[in-house]
C-alpha cells in the first residue's frame, strides 16, 4: 500500500562469487561483513570489512570457526566481541541437525565455539543476539512449539550461562 524506494546495487566481485553467497550480516558499525558461502554441497563463512570505503575481497573465516560441518545463521554483538552462530552435523558437539553455537574474540582470532546447553535433537538456527547482550532470540521446531517452526527467547543469567528458551507464544509464532 506505502511502497519504499528499494534498490539493490551489486556488492561486486570482492564479495559475490560463482558460489551461492546468502545470509549477510552487518556489523552494527558498518565495517563488518560476514556471510555464507556454498561450495561443494558446504556452507562456511566469509568476512570482509570496509576499508576507506570500499569492501576488501571476502575471505573464509578459520577454525575454529568455519569446520568440515555447515555453518549458517550468524549474529554477534554490537561490539563484535561475542559472536552467535548455527553449526549442521556435528555428531560429536551438536544435540541435534543444526545447532546454536557461541564463541568470545580472542586477540585477533575467536575462542573455540561452544554448543549453548539449550540445543535439543531437533532444528535449532538463526540466531538474533540483543544490543544489550542479554537476549538471544532463535527459530526451531522443538517439540511444544505454536507451529512448524517458532521463534524462542532466552536470557543471560548471572552466571553467564542461558536460560530454558521460552517460546514467544501465539502473539508471535503462527
Amino acid at each position: 500500500k506505502n511502497p519504499v524506494p528499494y534498490h539493490p546495487i551489486n556488492m561486486g566481485s570482492n564479495i559475490n562469487s560463482a558460489s551461492p553467497d546468502y545470509y549477510p550480516y552487518l556489523s552494527v558499525d558498518g565495517e563488518n561483513l560476514i556471510f555464507v558461502r556454498q561450495e561443494n554441497k558446504n556452507e562456511d563463512f566469509y568476512q570482509s570489512k570496509k576499508v576507506n570505503g570500499k569492501w576488501t575481497e571476502a575471505q573464509r573465516m578459520p577454525a575454529p570457526i568455519n569446520t568440515p560441518y555447515n555453518e549458517g545463521g550468524i549474529s554477534y554483538s554490537a561490539d563484535k566481541s561475542e559472536m552467535y552462530f548455527v553449526r549442521c552435523g556435528d555428531k560429536v558437539n551438536g544435540d541435534g541437525s543444526c545447532d546454536i553455537y557461541g564463541c568470545y574474540k580472542e586477540g585477533k582470532g575467536w575462542s573455540k565455539p561452544m554448543n549453548q546447553g539449550f540445543n535439543t535433537s531437533s532444528f535449532e538456527s538463526m540466531p538474533s543476539f540483543s544490543s544489550d547482550g542479554k537476549t538471544l532470540y532463535f527459530v526451531s521446531n522443538r517439540l511444544g512449539g505454536v507451529g512448524a517452526t517458532d521463534i524462542y527467547v532466552s536470557t543471560l543469567k548471572d552466571d553467564g550461562s542461558w536460560s530454558m528458551p521460552r517460546n514467544l507464544g501465539t502473539k508471535i509464532n503462527t
